[in-house]
């Protein structure tokens, strides 16, 4: 929600650092909720693999991100970067 609002600032930079630090602590408690979801509710012998395809997801939005980002800013503004990161 905080990376949606972003694009909501107009101007205030600092407005945009206070929304993308309140993201950075948001996801500060990503990995470690991750782990113990995956620990109590996945089975031991598919705890790796599911690991491995849960974790997958950020690194794959950013690449995504990265070959997007461009084109969504030429075509319609910065804005738009920050709603369909958020989005995904």
């Amino acid at each position: 929600l905080a990376s949606a609002a972003s694009c909501f600032t107009r101007g205030a930079f600092a407005a945009l650092f206070a929304l993308r630090v309140l993201v950075g602590c948001a996801e500060a408690c990503c990995y470690p909720s991750m782990a113990q979801l995956v620990s109590v509710w996945i089975p031991t012998s598919e705890r790796s693999s599911s690991w491995a395809f849960i974790t997958t997801g950020e690194p794959a939005g950013t690449v995504l991100m990265l070959l997007l980002g461009p084109f969504l800013l030429a075509s319609t503004g910065w804005r738009s970067v920050f709603l369909v990161s958020a989005a995904c």
